[in-house]
């Protein structure tokens, strides 16, 4: 599947959920936007006893620009995450400071993940 990593976590944990709660197998049998290559779909469908449900996310942004700050952040912010959930796993990460991007914008992190 080509879901990303904590899209696939999510889809798998709702499955679970909603196997738990309806005391039966529900499993994703379809990745429509893998598969369609650009043209859209959905995440995923899922098998809940014999019915198929599609399943879509959305992202909601904590403030104007996040997904602009979360490109520019990525590339320093990534590396360090993943050296600390290394070698601390389970931590919650918290990084401080202040950034002055390139278009001039100053923003004060805690950058939280």
């Amino acid at each position: 599947m080509c879901l990303r990593p904590a899209e696939q976590r999510t889809i798998d944990d709702f499955c679970a959920l909603l196997t738990l709660t309806e005391e039966h197998a529900v499993s994703i049998t379809a990745t429509p936007d893998c598969t369609s290559h650009g043209r859209g779909g959905c995440d995923a469908l899922i098998d809940r006893g014999g019915v198929v449900f599609a399943v879509e996310h959305t992202s909601l942004d904590s403030f104007h620009g996040q997904r602009h700050d979360d490109v520019a952040f990525g590339p320093v912010i990534r590396p360090l995450e993943e050296a600390i959930r290394a070698r601390r796993p389970g931590w919650d990460v918290t990084i401080g400071g202040t950034v002055k991007l390139p278009d001039g914008v100053v923003i004060d992190l805690p950058w939280r993940r």
